[in-house]
């Protein structure tokens, strides 16, 4: 049986390397440490969308355009560049759904204490995938639950959804073969996507994916540097 209660994850997890890297007070304190940040970061942003429609492109553009209008702009992605990301990373196939969930939660937690110990509210935080993709990731996993898992951590101010149709995302990866070239599960991610939009229209925008690159680019950047002003 699996575990229910996110504070006993520790005392669950027997894979090598990871009793190395935190503890049970650890993940506590880690938990105890977002709570106490603000609901919504008014300088967290987040890429969201299928595979395929575009994010790892966009990122670097976006950050260049942010900085040449004067932003410093910090990137996150998740699993992160640490030590536990590292293992995530590594591992992530041997992960039941219940610990692979909770282990992204806890590596996204990290990252955010990282920021907490050097919070400025001048610097933009631009996630690659955040609090959104556990709900549309997870075919196994209702809206209730990914609301539930993330609970505890801040909502991003926006969040831009690049839409794609996933037949357009299929032709350009036709010879691909993994669970990422599946024409079902593209479209229910899609659909998801959509359902996750209709449900938060002030934060969630919706973002034509099929537009050219630098028009996309343009569109996310210009939301941000106004949101970022008011």
């Amino acid at each position: 049986m699996q575990p229910k209660n996110n504070k006993i994850l520790v005392d669950n997890i027997n894979y090598k390397g990871y009793s190395n890297y935190t503890t049970k007070k650890t993940f506590q304190n880690l938990i105890q440490g977002v709570t106490n940040m603000a609901k919504i970061l008014k300088n967290m942003f987040n890429l969201e969308g299928i595979d395929g429609s575009g994010k790892t492109t966009q990122i670097p553009l976006i950050k260049k355009s942010l900085e040449r209008a004067g932003f410093a702009v910090h990137i996150f992605k998740n699993p992160s560049t640490s030590m536990l990301g590292e293992f995530i990373r590594k591992n992530v196939k041997s992960f039941d759904p219940w610990l692979r969930n909770r282990l992204f939660v806890l590596d996204m937690q990290a990252t955010l204490m990282d920021q907490k110990k050097i919070y400025d509210p001048n610097v933009i935080l631009l996630w690659d995938r955040y609090i959104d993709s556990f709900y549309t990731s997870n075919r196994e996993m209702t809206l209730e639950e990914a609301n539930g898992l993330v609970a505890k951590m801040p909502t991003p101010v926006r969040t831009f959804w690049i839409d794609i149709e996933p037949t357009i995302v299929l032709t350009q990866r036709s010879k691909a073969t993994n669970e990422h070239s599946d024409p079902k599960w593209l479209v229910l991610k899609q659909q998801r996507y959509n359902e996750l939009f209709q449900k938060n229209p002030e934060r969630i925008i919706r973002i034509n994916g099929q537009q050219p690159t630098e028009s996309v680019t343009r569109q996310i950047t210009d939301e941000i540097i106004r949101t970022m002003k008011i």
